[in-house]
């Protein structure tokens, strides 16, 4: 019988999915402006 996931592993899944889909949004919003940030001016994302 295999391991269940536990809620906490599910937990941890779900913060780094969501940190990683915000990062790639910023991103694109960047690549759509110019390749700048509106709010902090940075080129790096």
């Amino acid at each position: 019988m295999k391991e269940q996931r536990k809620y906490s592993d599910r937990k941890e899944y779900i913060k780094l999915a969501v940190d990683k889909r915000r990062k790639k949004i910023k991103a694109m919003a960047v690549a759509l402006k110019g390749g700048k940030c509106k709010l902090c001016a940075t080129i790096d994302v």
